[in-house]
């Protein structure tokens, strides 16, 4: 397993399948090797949009930390939009099973409809400015401010570190760090669920115990760009690996966690997600689905 972290546990809970081909699957063959690496390589249109939208909004809070007043919300979504529908031009644009610039979209890959692909298109088109836009608002109402002498802000910092033979890492969208307080601010693209607040939960963790920050001075918050709903996460330690939230408040009064997975990846075969996983082309189970074959013929 490459690395251990909060996306693996839920590759895990949506699919023990698509978690054994993403972290431990080991090809036996040179031949299978390079066939693997390349599968590794497909891309969902929602891994696709999340990424997009992640780094614009990294952009924007780095340039809120140089006090650089030029980023601006509109400009960069509709630059964003543009260059996804590039992206997957292109992509449908190559033949199957041949990579784009190291990309192809699982979905032509993997043969979905050319009505549910559009579908998939249109909805992130719309979604894309929407994040992009709330990020913007978010951030003010978080007070992310210019950086000082006593205030720093890092974006997608990445911290690793050894626990017996397996590798851990985690990637913090935004810390904020300051004499009195250290912020950690985790971007979500949908409805915050459960394994959301555990991921954050986990990060004010290895804030505490692995970097010494007081628990009083952490502060965590999982946003839901789709939405523009802020959920501030308390720190419990003594809790954690044992805590299912149940619903929980936003500060506007919306009831921001659930337990409904509309992204979930169930454990057996299932055709209309199957054909939006990057690895159904190596899952045989998957890809020999009656319910598979006939939502293509259909």
């Amino acid at each position: 397993m490459k690395f251990l972290n909060p996306t693996a546990r839920k590759e895990y809970l949506r699919c023990p399948r698509r978690f054994y081909f993403r972290y431990i699957h080991e090809p036996g063959t040179p031949d299978k090797e390079s066939a693997y690496k390349q599968r590794r390589e497909l891309y969902g249109i929602r891994e696709l949009g999340g990424h997009l939208i992640h780094r614009e909004v990294a952009a924007m809070v780095r340039s809120m930390a140089a006090s650089d007043h030029s980023w601006n919300y509109k400009t960069v979504a509709e630059a964003c939009v543009r260059e996804f529908r590039l992206i997957v031009a292109k992509s449908l644009a190559t033949e199957p099973g041949v990579l784009m610039e190291g990309l192809q979209l699982a979905e032509t890959f993997n043969g979905i409809s050319p009505k549910e692909l559009s579908d998939d298109v249109d909805h992130w088109t719309t979604l894309i400015p929407v994040a992009i836009e709330n990020a913007f608002r978010v951030a003010h109402q978080l007070q992310i401010k210019n950086e000082s002498s006593g205030y720093s802000i890092e974006t997608e910092k990445e911290v690793f570190w050894m626990k017996g033979d397996r590798t851990y890492r985690y990637i913090f969208d935004v810390l904020i760090r300051s004499q009195y307080q250290t912020i950690c601010i985790d971007w979500k693209s949908h409805r915050i669920d459960n394994d959301d607040i555990y991921q954050v939960r986990k990060y004010l963790n290895h804030l505490h115990h692995r970097m010494g920050v007081p628990a009083s001075q952490l502060y965590g918050f999982a946003v839901d760009l789709s939405h523009e709903q802020i959920l501030e996460i308390p720190f419990q330690p003594h809790n954690l690996d044992r805590y299912r939230p149940p619903l929980v408040q936003t500060a506007r009064g919306q009831s921001a966690a659930t337990s409904k997975k509309d992204d979930s990846y169930p454990p057996n075969p299932h055709a209309d997600l199957c054909l939006r996983c990057p690895y159904a082309s190596l899952c045989v189970d998957s890809l020999a689905s009656p319910a598979r074959e006939s939502l293509i013929a259909a």
